[in-house]
Parts: structure tokens; C-alpha cells; sequence
């Protein structure tokens, strides 16, 4: 398995993780090679934990760091654990709090004992699983609000969690609360509700095998177009898809 970070397109400055089962761990390679201890040029550093951390990053008009990551807060993350890929999420309360990672169904995700490699990017940030570009065109991002421990925000809503094999296309929309529609009259509205407070994944089709379309904030007004007993055909955010309907509250 291998798994490609490509900045802003520039495959001189990407980096590649494959991972080798017999150290149950990955190996980074850059376009210079192999990534390795300089006290033991023989060796090849391998870790037991990449995350790829979606964040906003500012410059800060300084060419000694540049950049300026936002750190607290909450947003999707690309993990690799023991070989499988998990499209989760991270939240931070505070500064002084530990940033947590969570898995596809919102429950917090224990960490390999090893070390751990962790790449802050934004949304720009390009990642590919062998052959296949699983980016996410644009980032959930989430304020924790005060007296909460962090919202989850990863979520599988589906009785079957997201994976390579059922959602290849993994976008987030951007900032909770947007709707599109509410200004338009005689259209019916629903409202994001769930129990983790995690996005509520929009799917092309009726079941939670297709790909997702993008995924909703929690507490976002949606416009129904087809309401079911299972899946409900919505519109948000310029985007038509179906969402499981025990996550909405349906205005009327």
C-alpha cells in the first residue's frame, strides 16, 4: 500500500508512505529517496502512525515560518493505521488539550504504540492512495464551542463505515450553518441532526455503498426534494444526493 502527499501539485516536494507489513509500519520516500536515520544512513525510518491533519494555514509575512497553522479546533484528517486507510477527523479544545483523531463513525481512534508522523496541510493538499485521489476539495472546518471535551466530527452515518471500497470521493463543504435555499419560498427544509455531532454524509445514490457527494455539517438546513423512510433526496449547498432519514428534522 502507498500513499502519496503531493503540495500544491509539486511532485518535487511530495512525499510517499509504503507501508511494510513485516515492521507494521510506514516508510517515507521524497524525491530524493528513502527518509533515513542521518546517524545510521542504513536505516530507514519507519512509522507506525501517518495523519494527514486538514487545517487553515495563514502566512504570517515572515520567511523564517511562513505559515501559521490553526491547531485548535476541529476538521477532517487522513490516517493511516496498520496498513488501512481511514478518512477521519481531529479535534482540539485548547492548547493545552491533546488533539484527538477519530475514526469514519465518530469514535476516537487509539493510536498505534510507534511513532507517529503527522502532516499539517490545508484543503490544497493533494493525497493519493495508489492509483486513486481521495482529497478533500475542501475541509470541514468546526470552532469547539466552550464546555465541550470536542466535537466528533467524523462521522459514518451509514450501518456500513466509509472506506475505499464504498465512498472514493470524499468532499467536505466548508463552515456549518450554510444554506443555500432558505430564502426561496414554498421549499421544504430539514435540518442536520447527529448524535455525535458530526457532517452527515450526502450520497449519489440510495445506498451506503455509492460515493459520497460531499458531507454536511451537523445543524446545517438542508432543502428536501424526496423525503423516504430510509433516504431522503436533498439538495445543499448547490449539490443533489441522499442522506440517511433518521438524521433529519424535518421542518413540516
Amino acid at each position: 500500500m502507498q500513499f502519496s502527499v503531493i503540495h500544491k501539485k509539486n511532485k518535487d516536494t511530495s512525499s510517499t508512505f509504503s507501508f511494510d507489513s513485516t515492521l507494521n509500519g510506514y516508510q517515507r520516500f521524497v524525491s530524493t529517496g528513502a527518509y533515513y536515520d542521518y546517524l545510521n544512513p542504513a536505516q530507514i525510518l519507519s512509522y507506525s502512525n501517518v495523519i494527514v491533519q486538514r487545517t487553515k494555514l495563514t502566512f504570517n509575512n515572515s520567511s523564517m515560518n511562513p505559515l501559521l497553522s490553526e491547531v485548535v479546533g476541529s476538521g477532517a484528517a487522513d490516517i493511516l493505521i496498520s496498513g488501512q486507510y481511514i478518512a477521519g477527523a481531529w479535534s482540539r479544545k485548547s492548547l493545552t488539550d491533546c488533539t484527538v483523531f477519530y475514526d469514519q463513525k465518530g469514535n476516537e481512534l487509539a493510536l498505534q504504540r510507534g511513532k507517529s508522523w503527522i502532516i499539517i496541510c490545508d484543503a490544497d493538499t493533494e493525497i493519493v492512495i495508489g492509483d486513486i485521489d481521495v482529497s478533500m476539495q475542501n475541509s470541514l472546518y468546526a470552532n469547539v464551542s466552550e464546555n465541550e471535551n470536542g466535537e466528533k466530527i467524523a462521522s459514518s452515518t451509514e450501518n456500513q463505515p466509509d472506506s475505499q471500497s464504498n465512498g472514493n470521493s470524499a468532499g467536505f463543504t466548508e463552515q456549518p450553518g450554510k444554506n443555500t435555499s432558505a430564502n426561496q419560498p414554498n421549499i421544504n427544509l430539514a435540518t442536520i441532526k447527529v448524535p455525535n455531532k458530526g457532517p452527515l454524509n450526502m450520497r449519489e445514490n440510495d445506498s451506503g455503498k455509492s460515493d459520497i457527494i460531499t458531507r454536511i455539517p451537523n445543524g446545517s438546513s438542508v432543502e428536501v426534494i424526496d423525503r423516504g423512510d430510509e433516504w431522503t433526496k436533498i439538495k445543499y449547498d448547490g449539490n443533489i444526493g441522499y442522506v440517511m432519514t433518521n438524521y433529519l428534522i424535518f421542518s413540516k
